[in-house]
């Protein structure tokens, strides 16, 4: 999926779109609950610090916005 211009998908790559957490994350230690709601975000050889940088104050700001129940905005 892709929310203003950063792409994201759930699990590991390994894990193609089914509902069950990554096993790798369960072996990290996390909660199985927090484990379910993990994204993947995925960087290339060519990505730039700038280029992250943008990425997660985008994804903070989409936070936000679910957060205050504005998921469209």
């Amino acid at each position: 999926a892709s929310l203003e211009g950063v792409a994201a998908s759930p699990g590991g790559a390994w894990h193609a779109g089914g509902s069950e957490p990554s096993r790798i994350l369960l072996a990290m230690g996390v909660a199985d609950d927090l484990a379910r709601c993990a994204l993947r975000f995925s960087v290339g050889r060519t990505t730039t610090e700038e280029e992250v940088d943008a990425a997660a104050a985008r994804i903070a700001a989409a936070a936000e916005r679910v957060r205050a129940g504005r998921v469209r905005d």
